[in-house]
């Protein structure tokens, strides 16, 4: 198989099972890591949880399994949320996960609605990312945590991370870039008018944590 594609906002329900099939084979092992990252680092395990950019919902099924959360999986692709609807079927995770088609510039949630927000991957979609994090500042609950960002989690070999990285990189291209720039996403963040957040950022990934 070769590389995962970049952009999939116009995958047909094919191209998003073909690309469900890709990140499985080169990212399987990121999904558990970077889900123990957000309960390890949040401590949140319980309440209601909204993923944004859920995709195949890879990550969601890992954040499920590891919590008690209520999860609500938002995703704006077509194609995507049905792949990503089958394989929480397929789980057997439709009692604790919802999956939602809309789009993280206008999310469908009540303000105070959640205790955790969590997003891997779409930051470098977000078309106005401080229009995002001031939507996130919205549905969070003032008690509620943000881990947003991408990486791999923690735990991996120096050569599975070293693939995992490079894939990457080699998918993004230029849009890479977003996950090497904490001092971008601080102005982003501050330009949002959130001044409560830590940045991470090692060799495993680039994460706000609010």
């Amino acid at each position: 198989m070769g590389l995962v594609p970049a952009d999939y906002r116009n995958m047909n329900r094919d191209e998003a099972e073909e690309f469900d099939k890709r990140v499985v084979k080169n990212f399987a092992q990121a999904f558990p890591a970077v889900a123990r990252q957000v309960m390890e680092t949040c401590n949140i395990l319980r309440g209601v949880c909204v993923e944004i950019g859920s995709g195949t919902c890879r990550l969601t099924m890992e954040l499920a399994r590891q919590s008690e959360l209520e999860i609500y999986a938002l995703e704006k692709a077509p194609a995507m949320y049905e792949r990503g609807k089958e394989n929480i079927e397929k789980a057997g995770l439709s009692g604790r996960v919802t999956t939602i088609l809309g789009d993280a510039h206008e999310m469908p949630f009540a303000d105070n609605f959640a205790d955790l927000i969590v997003s891997r991957g779409s930051y470098h979609y977000w078309t106005d990312k401080v229009v995002v994090f001031k939507e996130v500042m919205r549905v969070l609950k003032p008690s509620g945590k943000a881990f947003i960002g991408g990486g791999f989690g923690h735990g991996h070999s120096d050569a599975e991370l070293e693939k995992m990285v490079k894939l990457r990189n080699q998918s993004l291209g230029d849009d890479a870039a977003n996950y090497y720039s904490p001092k971008k996403m601080k102005e982003i963040l501050h330009d949002a008018g959130i001044q409560r957040y830590v940045i991470i950022a090692d060799e495993t990934g680039m994460w706000a944590v609010i």
